[in-house]
C-alpha cells in the first residue's frame, strides 16, 4: 500500500505496468504526489527545528528493486512530486541516493540520478 508501486503483484498501492492513458496511470500519479504533499507538510507540523534540507531522496517505488518501477512514465511523476513538495517547503538543498551505480542492476533505476536524467551507466 501507501506509496508503493511494484510490477509483481505484492500489495502495492498502484502498478508500474499503469499505461499513460489509463485510470490505473491517474490513480498511481495522484496517489505519487498525495504522499510526497503528506510527506512535505509532515515538516512545518514538526514543531521543532525548521527542516532546511532533505539529507536523502530516491526514486525507489518498492523495497525490492527487481519489482520495482522502471519505467519514466511512474519514475518522472515522482521526482517531479519530490522536487514540488521541497520546494513547498522551501527546502535549500536535497541529496539523491547517488549520482551513479555501473553495477547496480535493477537499483539503478531508482536509485542513479545519473541514470534517471541520462539514461546512461
Amino acid at each position: 500500500g501507501g506509496c508503493s508501486g511494484c510490477y509483481a503483484d505484492q500489495g502495492c498501492a498502484y502498478s508500474c505496468d499503469a499505461d499513460m492513458n489509463s485510470t490505473n496511470f491517474s490513480k498511481a500519479k495522484s496517489i505519487i504526489e498525495d504522499e510526497a504533499d503528506n510527506w512535505a507538510s509532515s515538516f512545518t507540523a514538526n514543531d521543532s527545528v525548521p527542516l532546511l534540507a532533505c539529507s536523502e531522496y530516491s526514486l525507489a517505488t518498492f523495497y525490492n528493486s527487481n519489482n520495482a518501477c522502471r519505467g519514466t512514465h511512474i519514475l518522472e511523476p515522482m521526482y517531479d512530486a519530490q522536487m514540488a513538495g521541497f520546494a513547498t517547503q522551501g527546502l535549500y538543498a536535497a541529496f539523491f541516493w547517488t549520482w551513479r551505480m555501473p553495477y547496480g542492476g535493477s537499483h539503478e533505476y531508482g536509485w542513479s540520478l545519473k541514470h534517471y536524467l541520462t539514461g546512461e551507466h
